[in-house]
C-alpha cells in the first residue's frame, strides 16, 4: 500500500502511530473545519467581508459584549475589531453605548438589521455548504460540544 492509498502513512511512506494520529484528531477537525467554512463563507459573502461576518456572528452569538470580549473572543486585535465595527455601525447593523460600570469601556451589539443581515448571509452559506444526513449532523453536534468543552 502507497502512502496516496494509506491516510496513515506520510509522504515518506512511514505509518504514523496509532497515538499521533488519535492525538491529532481535534486539530486535524478544527483545521478542515476552518477551511470549509472559509471557502464556504467566500461563495456565500455578498457585500461584505468575511470578518464582518465573523462579527455579526459573534454579537448574534454573545449577546451585548465589550469590544475587548469581543476582541478575545474573535482572537483578533482590539484595532482590528474597531475597524471592523466602524463599518458595521456605519450601516447599522450594530451598535455601541458605555459600559455603565466601566465609562472607559465600550458595549457592543448586533441590531434587528444586522440580525438580518447575518440570517441572510446563513442561508447563503447553508446553499454552499454540503447537505448532511441526520445522522452526521448528531455527529458534528456532539463533536461541536466536545470542542466547546475543550476552549
Amino acid at each position: 500500500m502507497t502512502a496516496a492509498e494509506d491516510p496513515g502513512a506520510d509522504a515518506s511512506g512511514s505509518q504514523w502511530t496509532r497515538e499521533v494520529h488519535e492525538r491529532s484528531a481535534l486539530q486535524v477537525l478544527v483545521n478542515e473545519s476552518y477551511r470549509l467554512y472559509r471557502r464556504a463563507a467566500r461563495r456565500a459573502e455578498g457585500e461584505r467581508s468575511s470578518a464582518q461576518y465573523r462579527i455579526l456572528g459573534a454579537l448574534a452569538y454573545l449577546g451585548e459584549t465589550r469590544l475587548s470580549d469581543l476582541a478575545a473572543y474573535e482572537q483578533i486585535s482590539q484595532a482590528g475589531v474597531a475597524k471592523v465595527f466602524v463599518v458595521l455601525e456605519a450601516e447599522g447593523l450594530v451598535e455601541r453605548r458605555p459600559d455603565p460600570s466601566d465609562g472607559r469601556a465600550q458595549l457592543a451589539r448586533i441590531t434587528d438589521a444586522g440580525i438580518a443581515d447575518f440570517r441572510a448571509f446563513l442561508g447563503r452559506l447553508d446553499d454552499v455548504l454540503p447537505a448532511l444526513s441526520a445522522r452526521e449532523n448528531a455527529i458534528l453536534r456532539r463533536a461541536t460540544e466536545i470542542v466547546r468543552r475543550a476552549d
